[in-house]
């Protein structure tokens, strides 16, 4: 009787000790994302490389492939406005808020970008991960495999590719090394190996640091049919 007496006390003790530190986690904002998700898995950033009725496919940085689905409850911001699934096109990098369905499949609460990367200062790109994650800029010279990138905070950078590199456009479509010209604007993804940065996916055609990117033709059958 003593000692059920004494493991039941000293439970209700170590409850009462974890209970307040729970409450504070609960309510501790969940930063932003990080390698395409979030501490508690409903947070999700990547790039649209498709667009349905009611639903987005997303591709993450690490190239990993999510659908996202859309609700009458999703709501969109783009720019810091209220917008519309319409206002979103292929190529766009978006962030999602929602619940997780599955290890690729999200149920969207919210679906927000535009304005992210241009509101950026340099100095702040940087901080995030330019030269060492990410690199983006205007092409000043191709050698082989390397290209010189002129980056947004004025550093020339090499960068290379090689067979593992996914190449894309910026609507998505698959496109080579031979696409890519002196004077385009590109984005890679990657990591520096060997002082190198080594890009596994590079995209080519993106917008000039600053610039809002220009709308173009929409195919209602492909981005929103109903519309």
């Amino acid at each position: 009787m003593n000692r059920t007496f004494r493991t039941l006390t000293l439970f209700f003790a170590a409850l009462i000790l974890l209970v307040p530190t729970l409450l504070v986690a609960q309510d501790q904002p969940m930063g932003p994302p990080r390698d395409g998700r979030g501490p508690r898995g409903d947070r999700l950033m990547g790039t649209i490389t498709a667009i349905g009725a009611d639903s987005l496919t997303l591709e993450t940085r690490e190239g990993a492939t999510y659908t996202v689905r859309i609700t009458p409850q999703t709501r969109f911001r783009k720019d810091r406005a209220e917008a519309k699934l319409s206002d979103f096109k292929k190529g766009d990098l978006v962030f999602v808020g929602g619940q997780r369905v599955d290890e690729h499949t999200f149920t969207a609460r919210m679906v927000g970008g535009g304005g992210r990367m241009g509101a950026m200062s340099p100095e702040e790109m940087v901080k995030m991960g330019l030269g060492t994650r990410f690199v983006i800029g205007e092409v000043k010279a191709i050698e082989g495999t390397s290209l010189t990138v002129l980056r947004p905070d004025g550093v020339t950078q090499t960068i290379s590719v090689d067979e593992n590199t996914s190449f894309r456009d910026r609507s998505g479509e698959s496109v080579t090394l031979a696409d890519v010209k002196i004077g385009d604007h590109i984005g890679a993804r990657g990591e520096v190996k060997d002082g190198t940065f080594v890009a596994s996916i590079l995209r080519n055609g993106v917008p000039a640091f600053g610039e809002r990117p220009a709308p173009g033709p929409r195919a209602p059958s492909e981005e929103n049919p109903k519309q």
